[in-house]
Protein backbone atom coordinates (compact mmCIF):
# COMPACT_ATOMS: atom_id res chain seq x y z
CA UNK A 1 0.00 0.00 0.00
CA UNK A 2 1.13 3.69 -0.94
CA UNK A 3 0.06 6.71 0.74
CA UNK A 4 0.63 10.20 0.14
CA UNK A 5 -0.71 13.50 2.35
CA UNK A 6 -2.84 15.60 0.11
CA UNK A 7 -3.16 19.52 1.10
CA UNK A 8 -7.10 20.27 1.53
CA UNK A 9 -6.58 23.63 0.31
CA UNK A 10 -5.60 21.84 -3.47
CA UNK A 11 -8.20 21.41 -6.00
CA UNK A 12 -5.87 19.12 -7.92
CA UNK A 13 -3.14 17.02 -7.23
CA UNK A 14 -0.83 15.30 -9.50
CA UNK A 15 1.46 12.45 -7.76
CA UNK A 16 4.11 10.49 -9.54
CA UNK A 17 5.23 7.39 -8.21
CA UNK A 18 8.49 5.29 -9.79
CA UNK A 19 7.96 1.50 -8.93
CA UNK A 20 11.58 0.25 -9.83
CA UNK A 21 10.42 -3.26 -8.69
CA UNK A 22 7.75 -3.68 -11.06
CA UNK A 23 10.09 -3.17 -14.00
CA UNK A 24 10.45 0.71 -13.74
CA UNK A 25 6.92 1.08 -14.42
CA UNK A 26 5.43 4.55 -13.58
CA UNK A 27 2.28 5.15 -12.17
CA UNK A 28 0.48 8.59 -12.33
CA UNK A 29 -2.19 9.51 -10.04
CA UNK A 30 -4.51 12.19 -10.59
CA UNK A 31 -6.72 12.98 -7.56
CA UNK A 32 -9.94 15.43 -8.03
CA UNK A 33 -11.14 17.13 -5.30
CA UNK A 34 -10.63 17.77 -2.19
CA UNK A 35 -9.12 14.97 -0.15
CA UNK A 36 -7.00 14.41 3.06
CA UNK A 37 -5.07 11.55 1.84
CA UNK A 38 -4.43 9.04 -1.09
CA UNK A 39 -3.52 5.22 -1.09
CA UNK A 40 -2.90 3.44 -4.22
CA UNK A 41 -2.53 -0.49 -4.34
CA UNK A 42 -0.25 -2.34 -6.24
CA UNK A 43 -1.26 -5.74 -7.36
CA UNK A 44 -0.25 -6.11 -10.85
CA UNK A 45 3.29 -7.04 -11.03
CA UNK A 46 5.25 -7.79 -13.93
CA UNK A 47 5.11 -11.10 -15.51
CA UNK A 48 7.08 -10.94 -18.70
CA UNK A 49 9.99 -13.16 -19.69
CA UNK A 50 13.72 -12.03 -19.23
CA UNK A 51 14.70 -15.01 -21.52
CA UNK A 52 13.54 -17.59 -23.85
CA UNK A 53 15.45 -20.25 -25.76
CA UNK A 54 14.88 -23.29 -27.43
CA UNK A 55 17.18 -26.08 -28.44
CA UNK A 56 17.05 -29.95 -29.57
CA UNK A 57 19.90 -30.38 -27.34
CA UNK A 58 20.23 -29.79 -23.73
CA UNK A 59 22.14 -26.25 -23.38
CA UNK A 60 22.47 -26.41 -27.56
CA UNK A 61 21.77 -24.39 -30.18
CA UNK A 62 19.14 -21.86 -29.53
CA UNK A 63 16.49 -21.26 -32.41
CA UNK A 64 15.47 -18.05 -30.86
CA UNK A 65 17.70 -15.74 -32.63
CA UNK A 66 16.38 -12.84 -31.04
CA UNK A 67 14.03 -12.43 -27.82
CA UNK A 68 12.63 -9.83 -26.10
CA UNK A 69 9.88 -9.56 -23.44
CA UNK A 70 7.30 -7.64 -24.86
CA UNK A 71 7.35 -9.76 -27.90
CA UNK A 72 5.03 -12.82 -27.40
CA UNK A 73 4.70 -14.69 -30.80
CA UNK A 74 7.91 -16.35 -32.26
CA UNK A 75 8.49 -18.17 -35.46
CA UNK A 76 10.82 -21.29 -34.66
CA UNK A 77 12.44 -23.22 -37.69
CA UNK A 78 13.93 -26.75 -36.54
CA UNK A 79 16.03 -29.13 -38.53
CA UNK A 80 14.84 -31.69 -40.34
CA UNK A 81 13.53 -35.22 -38.26
CA UNK A 82 13.83 -33.22 -35.04
CA UNK A 83 10.26 -33.07 -33.31
CA UNK A 84 10.98 -32.64 -29.29
CA UNK A 85 12.49 -29.34 -27.99
CA UNK A 86 14.17 -28.23 -24.90
CA UNK A 87 12.42 -25.16 -24.06
CA UNK A 88 14.22 -22.87 -21.01
CA UNK A 89 12.36 -19.75 -19.58
CA UNK A 90 13.39 -17.29 -16.71
CA UNK A 91 10.84 -14.56 -15.52
CA UNK A 92 11.36 -10.71 -14.36
CA UNK A 93 9.67 -10.91 -11.43
CA UNK A 94 10.42 -14.15 -9.29
CA UNK A 95 6.72 -14.69 -7.92
CA UNK A 96 5.86 -15.33 -11.62
CA UNK A 97 4.11 -18.93 -12.41
CA UNK A 98 5.20 -20.41 -15.88
CA UNK A 99 3.21 -23.33 -17.46
CA UNK A 100 3.55 -24.69 -20.32
CA UNK A 101 1.39 -26.37 -23.26
CA UNK A 102 1.93 -28.95 -24.70
CA UNK A 103 3.44 -30.03 -20.79
CA UNK A 104 7.41 -31.16 -20.18
CA UNK A 105 7.90 -34.83 -20.72
CA UNK A 106 10.02 -36.66 -18.25
CA UNK A 107 12.77 -36.21 -20.41
CA UNK A 108 12.74 -32.63 -19.96
CA UNK A 109 11.31 -32.10 -23.57
CA UNK A 110 8.34 -30.62 -25.03
CA UNK A 111 6.80 -32.78 -27.87
CA UNK A 112 6.24 -30.38 -30.80
CA UNK A 113 1.92 -31.15 -31.66
CA UNK A 114 0.24 -31.26 -34.66
CA UNK A 115 -0.89 -28.05 -34.55
CA UNK A 116 3.07 -26.86 -34.24
CA UNK A 117 2.03 -24.65 -31.02
CA UNK A 118 3.85 -24.03 -27.79
CA UNK A 119 2.52 -21.94 -25.87
CA UNK A 120 4.15 -20.59 -22.49
CA UNK A 121 1.88 -19.06 -19.76
CA UNK A 122 2.94 -16.76 -16.95
CA UNK A 123 0.70 -16.11 -14.40
CA UNK A 124 1.72 -13.50 -11.00
CA UNK A 125 1.50 -14.39 -7.86
CA UNK A 126 -1.96 -13.06 -7.17
CA UNK A 127 -3.39 -14.33 -10.28
CA UNK A 128 -4.45 -11.32 -11.57
CA UNK A 129 -1.90 -10.89 -14.33
CA UNK A 130 -1.31 -13.34 -17.47
CA UNK A 131 0.98 -12.95 -20.35
CA UNK A 132 0.91 -16.00 -22.88
CA UNK A 133 4.08 -16.62 -25.16
CA UNK A 134 3.53 -18.42 -28.61
CA UNK A 135 6.24 -20.38 -30.06
CA UNK A 136 5.02 -21.44 -34.07
CA UNK A 137 7.47 -24.35 -34.96
CA UNK A 138 8.14 -25.33 -38.78
CA UNK A 139 10.28 -28.54 -39.54
CA UNK A 140 12.69 -28.28 -41.89
CA UNK A 141 11.23 -30.75 -44.76
CA UNK A 142 13.53 -34.14 -44.78
CA UNK A 143 16.08 -34.28 -47.85
CA UNK A 144 16.72 -37.79 -48.74
CA UNK A 145 18.34 -36.74 -52.65
CA UNK A 146 21.12 -39.26 -52.64
CA UNK A 147 22.07 -39.16 -56.74
CA UNK A 148 24.67 -37.75 -58.68
CA UNK A 149 24.61 -34.92 -60.97
CA UNK A 150 27.37 -35.57 -62.77
CA UNK A 151 30.26 -38.29 -62.72
CA UNK A 152 33.70 -38.22 -64.88
CA UNK A 153 36.53 -40.48 -65.50
CA UNK A 154 40.17 -39.34 -66.18
CA UNK A 155 43.33 -40.61 -66.84
CA UNK A 156 45.59 -37.65 -66.23
CA UNK A 157 43.95 -34.82 -63.78
CA UNK A 158 42.36 -32.00 -65.66
CA UNK A 159 42.91 -33.38 -69.13
CA UNK A 160 39.54 -32.31 -70.17
CA UNK A 161 39.52 -36.09 -71.63
CA UNK A 162 36.03 -37.48 -69.38
CA UNK A 163 35.80 -41.22 -70.28
CA UNK A 164 32.39 -41.80 -68.76
CA UNK A 165 30.30 -39.83 -71.61
CA UNK A 166 27.35 -41.88 -71.08
CA UNK A 167 26.53 -40.98 -67.11
CA UNK A 168 22.57 -41.09 -66.07
CA UNK A 169 21.50 -39.89 -62.39
CA UNK A 170 19.18 -43.33 -62.46
CA UNK A 171 22.05 -45.69 -63.86
CA UNK A 172 24.38 -47.03 -60.72
CA UNK A 173 26.72 -49.55 -62.41
CA UNK A 174 29.46 -48.51 -65.24
CA UNK A 175 31.85 -50.86 -67.17
CA UNK A 176 34.65 -48.63 -68.54
CA UNK A 177 37.83 -49.97 -70.45
CA UNK A 178 41.17 -48.53 -69.49
CA UNK A 179 44.51 -47.77 -71.68
CA UNK A 180 46.88 -50.75 -71.14
CA UNK A 181 48.65 -50.04 -68.07
CA UNK A 182 46.61 -47.61 -66.28
CA UNK A 183 46.65 -47.84 -62.13
CA UNK A 184 45.89 -44.29 -61.21
CA UNK A 185 42.61 -42.38 -62.42
CA UNK A 186 40.87 -39.13 -61.69
CA UNK A 187 37.22 -39.86 -60.56
CA UNK A 188 34.90 -36.33 -59.69
CA UNK A 189 31.42 -37.40 -58.68
CA UNK A 190 29.34 -33.75 -57.95
CA UNK A 191 26.48 -34.87 -56.12
CA UNK A 192 22.55 -33.04 -56.88
CA UNK A 193 22.11 -31.57 -53.65
CA UNK A 194 25.39 -29.88 -52.27
CA UNK A 195 24.80 -31.16 -48.60
CA UNK A 196 24.78 -34.82 -49.72
CA UNK A 197 28.15 -36.60 -49.22
CA UNK A 198 30.04 -38.83 -51.22
CA UNK A 199 33.21 -41.84 -49.81
CA UNK A 200 35.39 -43.08 -52.69
CA UNK A 201 36.51 -46.49 -52.07
CA UNK A 202 39.55 -46.77 -52.77
CA UNK A 203 39.88 -43.77 -51.17
CA UNK A 204 40.10 -40.69 -53.38
CA UNK A 205 43.32 -38.50 -52.90
CA UNK A 206 45.08 -35.36 -54.17
CA UNK A 207 46.76 -37.96 -56.64
CA UNK A 208 43.84 -39.19 -58.29
CA UNK A 209 42.90 -43.00 -57.35
CA UNK A 210 45.04 -46.26 -56.79
CA UNK A 211 43.01 -48.90 -58.62
CA UNK A 212 43.04 -52.38 -56.74
CA UNK A 213 42.96 -55.82 -58.31
CA UNK A 214 39.40 -55.70 -58.45
CA UNK A 215 39.88 -52.63 -60.47
CA UNK A 216 36.51 -51.03 -59.26
CA UNK A 217 35.77 -47.94 -57.87
CA UNK A 218 32.76 -47.43 -55.83
CA UNK A 219 31.21 -44.03 -54.98
CA UNK A 220 28.54 -44.26 -52.02
CA UNK A 221 26.62 -41.44 -51.71
CA UNK A 222 24.53 -40.02 -48.46
CA UNK A 223 21.54 -37.52 -48.33
CA UNK A 224 21.63 -34.25 -46.77
CA UNK A 225 19.46 -36.16 -43.63
CA UNK A 226 21.22 -39.09 -43.36
CA UNK A 227 18.51 -41.19 -44.37
CA UNK A 228 19.15 -42.30 -48.05
CA UNK A 229 22.28 -43.97 -49.58
CA UNK A 230 22.70 -44.74 -52.58
CA UNK A 231 26.03 -46.64 -54.56
CA UNK A 232 27.50 -45.95 -57.69
CA UNK A 233 30.03 -48.37 -59.48
CA UNK A 234 32.63 -48.42 -62.05
CA UNK A 235 34.13 -51.40 -63.05
CA UNK A 236 37.21 -50.83 -65.05
CA UNK A 237 38.58 -53.50 -67.51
Amino acid sequence: MICKYVNNKLMKQLLFFNLKKFNRLTLKIVLLGLATSSCVRVSSPEVSLQSLSVSTTKNGTNYISEFSGLVLDYAVTLPAGKTKVFVETKSISTGTTITYSPEVGADGRITVPANKKVTITCTSLDGKTVKVYTLTFTITPSNTDATLKSLSVNIAKDDGKNLLEDFVATTTTYSLALPSGTTVVFVVAQTNDIGAIVDYQPVKEAGGITLTADKTVIMSVTSPDGTTRRTYTIIFT
